[in-house]
């Protein structure tokens, strides 16, 4: 501005800041469809500068909370019932703030969330409620029909918020129960039975109930709160006429369920049954001392066994720490020598026993395989051992010396950790885990190798067969070989003529998950095509199977070298049913008679055929000898669809003179020894014969 006279002029210059209220505009009211988009708009009309929007939402009725959202718009992408609410966005800027309610509905069409279960009533109940709970917006009208007649209200039938109430219910009142619900947006319906029992068919609630020899007892009902309420007692055999279970000087008499039933007239029934065992305190049964223990499993636990009603339970400690429940199962496994307590209780009483577990001997884990480095344990010889076993150990005799041996691999060489220079050790048993090694204490666990233990093959440069056969040697390179197993292998076929082991063990509870591994100089099969199978639980196709399992060995470490493809791999046909009979299942057969000694079995394949592509053997076959006396021939067809031509030779096994003899169709049979060589033509072989010396 500039202010002028006749003496001059002056001016100035100022600035001038305008701020407005914010104001805004929105619906008052709103409704959407449940699933459907919907938007909330918060339109400002004034305000300056731009006022800054907050959201709040009110859904429980009780005050507003805050939500993400700056906008001018709320935007649901799916409403949902829980959106249902009142919406209030405020606008504020430096002149002050504006706020806008707008109420959201979410409308749906009805929904009976009730679970159609059927509903039982007793004889003698005042009343019963069928619920029918509905859901929707705007709120259903609900309906009752029987038999499709509408149900009206009068002295029979009333209802409670949508469900309907039955008087004095009665035969006569079974049936079909339809509730429906209808709103503008469409309906629902669903159907009840109701039934009529003479008691009830639930237990309902379940109380337990301990009680000691010789207590006394009155045992009232828990739903029993009102005269105006019915109420009626059952045991085992019927119902009672008692307002109460009184039980004087208990004994086993008074076991059983005890049900008390109560209904009023507005439907609500109850049902609580009083479970009663009548017992005392556990008893420990005996005191077995595990001084020596010998790696029976089954010892620790039962040294905490007792005579108890109800069954005690039992909680153990181990060095004074507590063993988890889920590890209980591994007593003697996991946790072996030392300071034992258990805590033996029922609801009466407890119990508490310590006790110690100590070996003279020493206890080998016969699965060693999680314990990548440990070294093959041997004998003193440096063969596979004879020791006595348990379920999970190989049990040494105390100064007993064993083998230890670190193999080198055909790529890497092999050595102790401790002892560099070594491949083997000579370990005397101390006790327990404990062995004496160059005059020194070490635990077997501490004697491990610098690199993991690997099978070896050894090729004997010699055919064993008609054709490019050559026999192989399975095992471990220890200086000598130390054999699993032999294989005549096809080089042509890429696949096993026939392998020869000693099964020496009953494993069918061992979970074998390894993968089969290759060996340097041994190339792969290229037979593929001929595993159909797509995994472990499928049937009618043909498995990537083992020849031998890895079930019929002892040791872990005997059992890793049945996994090396392809000298032990072979198509075994699934059946398509249990009316045929299964290599795997001949394979556990067979394994089974290791119950009694061990034996020698040759496992074979012949008649190699072309399907799709692939190399089936027709069949698969093996020979037991049991003894000099005692030698059997079985061949298996393996194919989906054997005939009469695919039996070469008499069946020579039967129920009496072979019970273990059982197959579930005649394309598995048993044969005489000289029978099977001639009608395979392998009379020029060893098949089947005695072992030498060097074997």
């Amino acid at each position: 501005c500039v202010a002028t006279n006749e003496a001059g002029s002056v001016s100035t210059t100022f600035k001038t800041f305008i701020r407005q209220k914010p104001q805004v505009a929105g619906v008052a009211t709103k409704k959407v469809y449940l699933g459907m988009p919907v938007d909330i708009e918060c339109k400002i009309v004034k305000g300056w500068p731009k006022p800054n929007i907050r959201w709040f939402v009110n859904n429980s009725g009780k005050q507003f909370v805050p939500i993400a959202g700056t906008l001018d718009v709320m935007h649901i992408a799916k409403a949902e019932n829980k959106h249902t609410g009142r919406y209030k966005c405020v606008a504020q800027n430096e002149a002050g703030t504006a706020e806008h309610i707008t109420s959201l509905t979410v409308e749906s069409r009805p929904e009976i969330v009730t679970k159609p279960k059927p509903v039982e009533a007793i004889e003698g109940d005042l009343a019963i409620k069928i619920p029918c709970d509905v859901v929707g917006v705007p709120r259903p009208v609900i309906t009752w029909k029987l038999k499709g007649a509408v149900i009206k209200p009068n002295s029979k039938y009333s209802f409670d918020n949508g469900s309907l109430v039955i008087q004095k219910p009665n035969k006569s009142d079974v049936a079909k129960y339809t509730c429906e619900a209808n709103n503008y947006l469409g309906s629902a319906r669903s159907t009840t039975d109701l039934t009529f029992e003479k008691r009830p068919s639930t237990f309902g609630t379940k109380h337990f109930v301990y009680l000691l020899y010789g207590e006394n007892k009155n045992i009232e009902c828990e739903a029993y709160r009102s005269k105006s309420q019915t109420l009626k007692w059952f045991d085992n055999e019927g119902e009672l006429n008692k307002k109460s279970i009184q039980i004087t000087k208990a004994s086993v008499s008074n076991d059983g369920n005890y049900t008390c039933h109560v209904s009023d007239k507005q439907g609500h029934t109850e049902t609580h049954t009083y479970i009663v065992n009548v017992g005392g305190p556990p008893k420990l049964l005996a005191d077995n001392p595990l001084n020596d223990w010998r790696g029976e499993i089954q010892e620790i636990q039962s040294n905490c066994d007792s005579d108890a009603k109800p069954q005690a339970t039992v909680q153990w400690k181990y060095n004074g720490k507590v063993i988890p429940d889920s590890d209980v199962q591994d007593l003697g496994v996991i946790y072996k020598w030392g300071h034992y307590t258990c805590n033996v209780s029922n609801p009466h009483g407890f119990v508490l026993k310590e006790f110690d577990v100590k070996s003279s001997v020493c206890l080998i884990p016969k699965n060693l395989k999680d314990a990548e480095y440990m070294p093959l344990v041997l004998d003193n010889s440096g063969a596979w051992p004879t020791w006595e076993t348990t379920k999970y150990f190989s049990v040494v005799e105390q100064e007993e010396i064993i083998t230890l041996s670190c193999p080198n691999h055909k790529d890497a060489s092999n050595s102790f950790k401790k002892f560099p220079s070594k491949t083997k050790l000579k370990a005397y048993c101390n006790k327990e885990d404990v062995f004496m090694v160059d005059g020194k204490m070490y635990k077997l666990s501490d004697l491990q190798c610098t690199q993991g233990v690997r099978p070896s093959v050894a090729k004997k440069n010699a055919k064993c067969l008609k054709g490019n056969s050559e026999l192989i040697k399975v095992g471990y390179n220890i200086g000598g070989f130390l054999e699993s197993y032999e294989v005549c292998f096809d080089n042509d076929v890429r696949m096993p003529r026939y392998i020869r082991n000693i099964v020496t063990a009953k494993n069918d509870k061992l979970s074998t998950t390894d993968v089969w591994r290759t060996y340097p100089g041994i190339d792969k099969g290229h037979n593929e095509k001929a595993f159909t199978c797509k995994n472990k639980l499928s049937s009618c196709c043909y498995a990537k199977s083992q020849l031998v399992e890895a079930k019929d060995f002892k040791y872990a470490a005997e059992m890793n070298t049945t996994f090396i493809d392809p000298l032990n791999v072979v198509p075994a046909w699934r059946p398509c049913s249990a009316s045929q009979t299964s290599w795997a299942s001949i394979n556990k057969m067979v394994r089974e008679q290791a119950f009694y000694d061990e034996f020698v079995v040759w496992s074979g394949t012949d008649t190699w055929q072309k399907k799709n592509g692939a190399v089936i053997p027709r069949y698969l076959w093996k020979v037991i000898r049991f003894d000099d006396d005692e030698i059997y021939a079985i061949v298996h067809v393996n194919d989906r669809a054997p005939t009469d031509s695919d039996i070469k030779c008499k069946n020579v096994c039967n129920s009496e003179s072979e019970p273990w003899f059982k197959v579930s169709d005649k394309y598995t049979y048993c044969c005489s020894l000289s029978d099977f060589l001639k009608a395979f033509d392998y009379r020029d072989t060893d098949i089947g014969g005695p072992l030498s010396d060097t074997d």
